[in-house]
């Protein structure tokens, strides 16, 4: 087996400056040493022990990506394409500043606080519809914390989210601009929860202060992200529009899809039975007839934030906490008609 010290001893180095290569501290190695040692590396096949460097740094160089779902929704964190794209914005980043990403799923605060125990994770980045319980095991953890989309803003945590209010907000109003007042909306929930609150909240707010309440009969849940439990909604919302809903606002663009096309599939023409608006900015929005209006927000951009701040909290940069709010704005394609 290859060590350090062979390969200090076939680039002429010392095995300290090896590590230092090793671990990413390249500014204390000139790049032309730095180069042949990699290359000796990889000509000798020397694979670091990193179980050896963990204990020797005290540091694991791995950073957890913790998804809070129901166990009958664990596989959503890889199934949606929003998080698909974070997901490898977040590991190519970490990957260049010599960090691994582990992906896991804790359901309950019993899950996170055995995961805690037992893996030397450096950092967690968080996703999903956090409670009280689970947050406050966060917030008592040593390791720099980053929640990502959680609808619970605690205080003492980091986290990076967009404006689900006012992305509700433009919502309404756009659709009221168009001249709907018969509204309704499609929202998400798990385990009685709603995923998000703060999208509803502005899009019934937005209605109210127009003078156009919405109708709580007009507040369409699906009890999870499963298809089967997606498909549950288009049966009442067709009900809805036979008793005069002119325009629907959803939660997320995936589900605005579904129930566009279950729609399209009974008969229905869009926009001209019903409008609708999601919330996401999905690619697939410009591939469905008509093409999806939508709330935008930078997937991306909140995937270098999220990065940025754990970055700046492993190297003791950033001792304060970062609680960051992106912007949203209104994508008017065709899936709104002008009453």
């Amino acid at each position: 087996m290859v060590t350090i010290k062979d390969v200090a001893s076939a680039a002429g180095v010392s095995a300290t400056t090896v590590s230092n290569v090793i671990h990413g501290y390249h500014s204390r190695v000139s790049k032309e040493t730095a180069d042949k040692i990699l290359a000796v590396i990889e000509e000798m096949g020397y694979i670091p022990n990193m179980s050896a460097r963990s204990l020797v740094s005290r540091s694991s160089h791995v950073i957890a990506m913790i998804n809070h779902l129901p166990s009958d929704a664990s596989g959503d964190l890889i199934l949606d394409p929003f998080y698909l794209r974070a997901i490898a914005q977040i590991e190519t980043s970490m990957r260049e500043s010599g960090y691994y990403l582990m992906l896991r799923t804790c359901n309950t605060r019993r899950d996170l606080v055995t995961f805690l125990q037992n893996w030397n994770a450096d950092g967690l980045f968080v996703t999903g519809a956090i409670g009280e319980e689970f947050s406050e095991a966060l917030a008592g953890s040593d390791r720099p914390v980053v929640l990502i989309d959680s609808p619970l803003r605690n205080e003492n945590l980091s986290y990076v989210l967009q404006d689900d209010y006012q992305g509700g907000v433009l919502a309404a109003r756009h659709l009221l601009e168009h001249g709907h007042t018969q509204l309704g909306y499609a929202v998400t929930t798990v385990q009685g929860q709603n995923m998000f609150p703060e999208r509803l909240r502005g899009f019934r707010e937005e209605l109210a202060r127009a003078g156009h309440p919405l109708d709580e009969k007009r507040i369409f849940t699906c009890c999870s992200r499963s298809l089967a439990s997606s498909l549950s909604l288009v049966d009442p919302v067709e009900a809805a529009i036979t008793e005069g809903m002119t325009a629907l606002g959803v939660c997320s663009d995936q589900l605005a899809l579904l129930i566009m096309s279950q729609l399209q599939k009974r008969g229905y023409s869009l926009p001209a039975q019903l409008s609708m608006i999601g919330f996401g900015d999905l690619p697939q929005g410009i591939l469905t007839t008509p093409e999806l209006s939508t709330i935008h927000y930078d997937i991306e951009a909140k995937a270098v934030q999220a990065v940025s701040c754990m970055s700046k909290m492993l190297s003791g940069e950033q001792t304060e906490l970062a609680q960051i709010i992106l912007p949203v704005t209104v994508v008017d394609r065709g899936s709104v008609a002008r009453l």
